[in-house]
């Protein structure tokens, strides 16, 4: 079903109104098609939202099966690519506000995930590294996030899993593009 856009009706004369209605005005909805709008790419973005919620709630819950909170694999990730990274060079790689880094970066400092140092060349700034603890996370989230791709990904050939990537790396791009970086 795609979007439609409502169209309202107004009668007001009374000779238009059947016989027996002794309303003046009467408002009359109706929903019609959004010209605006094609019915493959309403499908495309409610297929897309939809299955990203599901897939956010099944990584959920792999993460917590680790002690971990939703999104706090992405930081971890991050780290562990390049460990002692600023929260403002962490939130522009995640596309998150550096508030939402240095909310997460605290809940797993109590964690005992990673801790917080001022950068020797700059003492304004501060970075985050990762703990020992922290390090010995990822074969884990690493496991649970391969297992749950091959869980997903299982009634696809390997033709279709490329061609998957390839849309979605063109379809990433195209949102990346509309994004306003600073």
């Amino acid at each position: 079903m795609f979007p439609v856009a409502p169209v309202i009706r107004i009668i007001t004369a009374p000779s238009r109104l059947p016989a027996n209605d002794h309303n003046v005005n009467r408002l009359t909805i109706s929903r019609q098609p959004n010209p605006r709008y094609s019915p493959a790419v309403a499908e495309f973005l409610d297929l897309y939202g939809r299955t990203s919620k599901v897939l956010r709630a099944a990584t959920e819950a792999g993460m917590r099966d680790l002690g971990l909170h939703v999104g706090q694999n992405h930081l971890l990730a991050a780290l562990w690519e390049l460990d002692g990274q600023t929260p403002g060079q962490l939130a522009e790689a995640l596309y998150v506000t550096t508030p939402t880094v240095v909310k997460a970066a605290t809940r797993m400092a109590n964690a005992g995930l990673l801790f917080r140092r001022r950068d020797s060349a700059d003492n304004r700034l501060v970075r985050l590294w990762l703990t020992d603890h922290g390090r010995a996370l990822q074969p884990s989230v690493e496991a649970q996030r391969a297992e749950l791709e091959q869980k997903v990904l299982a009634d696809l050939t390997e033709d279709e899993r490329k061609h998957l990537i390839s849309a979605l790396r063109k379809v990433c791009q195209a949102a990346e593009a509309l994004q306003p970086r600073s």
